[in-house]
């Protein structure tokens, strides 16, 4: 690849002031020139968010690498590099190129950025992973709102918000730009990638369309189902006896009564205790005749009211103002309607975020997997494929790598015309192994 001169500058001085360590598959140099005796010499990759555009260089460049992560989806991806972390003897060469530097970069993103850093260049990544023009990231603000979209990246067309998360971190975002979404799409996929302290990343998916939002956004489970309350005022006593399977017959008012429905002849078991609709206090002894009471019965049932555990910022009664509008939001199937009527709530009027928390996402979205990408389990694995590269890749970096660094040295020693000119030789001389080792893998 021809090299411009701006990248030529730029990959000196990446080599001279940021020699380091990336990865235990790795072996860096430090900016003395001392080696660190690791498994496999790869040549320093920066990471960039260049990665999410097709059109970059270093998109290009990140496309080929990656090529070899087999998979059309996020899960077979996955599924596919943690096959690969299961050392399997004489796999192809450049199979394990590509995922040795899958988990070399991945890990260094999750491991050496913050949260939101990580998030962003994880999006920029895996757009790069899928490659071709219909994965790429999203950066740009809507030109409408003036807003950061939903969307973070699309994978082969697929819109997806991704979320990488500490353990006890809810899922948040824009009730508003989600709203304003479905305008444009039909649906939004989230990817969660929950960080553990083991360095094990475990990966969750759920889609949010007409049928699932409501389940996610702002979700109340349903109430319970009791009985429906109703009082009947001036029931005359002749319309009440006691309950003839009542054990105790004789409680003075306070047994188990029966009401019988004059219209519909339906029996009623009224409970506990009759007042007289005169007024008064409750009758101590029995029912009197020619007397009328108030009763409460028992018709049909309804739905008892929602705990508060949904009442919070970002909940069910912070975006939809109520339980009752929550419920008929539900039941609208059609997407023109539900969208003309989430506009109408206090959550997007007021512009307010929704929550959806860590333990909800565990138990409701899918489990695409887990990669454990500990330091020790990659260092491990590494050593285990050096071996089948020992006499093919790792001669050609090692003999790339003393190139660059006998190129540096010219280009930037103080030893003099003699001494610049002993590391053009020794550069030369690199050259001409690295030849001889490109020749042998290609033969």
């Amino acid at each position: 690849m021809e090299l411009k001169i701006n990248e030529l500058l730029e990959l000196i001085r990446e080599q001279v002031e940021l020699f380091e360590e990336r990865a235990p598959s790795v072996q860096a140099q430090v900016s003395s020139g001392a080696s660190r005796d690791m498994s496999i010499p790869f040549p320093t990759i920066k990471i960039t968010e260049a990665w999410g555009q097709p059109d970059s260089e270093d998109r290009q460049v990140l496309e080929l690498l990656m090529k070899n992560v087999k998979g059309n989806t996020v899960e077979e991806k996955l599924d596919s590099v943690r096959e690969f972390l299961e050392y399997k003897p004489e796999r192809k060469i450049n199979e394990i190129f590509s995922n040795l530097l899958f988990t070399e970069i991945f890990s260094n993103i999750m491991d050496e950025y913050n949260a939101s850093t990580a998030g962003f260049l994880f999006e920029a990544f895996l757009a790069g992973l899928f490659g071709g023009s219909r994965s790429l990231q999203i950066a740009d603000k809507d030109e409408e709102t003036g807003n950061l979209p939903i969307v973070d990246v699309e994978l082969n067309g697929e819109p997806y918000s991704l979320k990488v998360l500490s353990p006890d971190t809810p899922v948040k975002g824009s009730f508003f730009n989600l709203i304003n979404h479905y305008d444009k799409s039909d649906y939004v996929k989230y990817l969660v990638v929950e960080k553990r302290g083991d360095g094990v990343l475990a990966f969750r998916e759920f889609t949010l369309d007409k049928d699932t939002f409501l389940n996610y956004i702002g979700y109340a489970p349903a109430g319970e189902e009791v009985g429906k309350k109703e009082v009947v005022k001036n029931v005359p006593a002749e319309q009440l006896g006691l309950d003839p399977d009542d054990d105790e017959p004789e409680i003075k008012g306070v047994g188990t009564f029966v009401y019988t429905d004059p219209e519909t002849g339906e029996d009623f078991r009224v409970l506990g205790k009759l007042k007289k609709s005169s007024g008064g206090r409750r009758d101590r002894t029995s029912l009197v005749e020619d007397e009328e009471y108030d009763i409460e019965i028992e018709r049909g049932t309804e739905t008892k009211r929602r705990t508060t555990g949904t009442t919070g910022k970002g909940k069910t009664l912070d975006l939809y103002g109520s339980y009752e509008l929550y419920d008929k939001l539900k039941k609208i199937k059609n997407k023109d309607k539900l969208m003309a009527a989430l506009k109408e709530t206090p959550g997007y009027k007021n512009n307010k975020q929704f929550i959806i928390s860590s333990v909800y996402v565990r138990d409701t979205a899918q489990d695409i997997g887990e990669l454990d990408l500990g330091r020790d389990k990659l260092k491990t694995v590494a050593k285990e494929y050096a071996k089948d590269l020992e006499d093919s890749l790792i001669p050609i970096y090692r003999a790339l790598q003393e190139v660059t660094m006998n190129t540096n040295k010219y280009f930037l020693s103080d030893e003099g015309e003699t001494g610049r000119k002993q590391h053009a030789l020794q550069a030369s001389g690199n050259a001409g192994t690295l030849k001889t080792e490109t020749d042998k893998l290609i033969k």
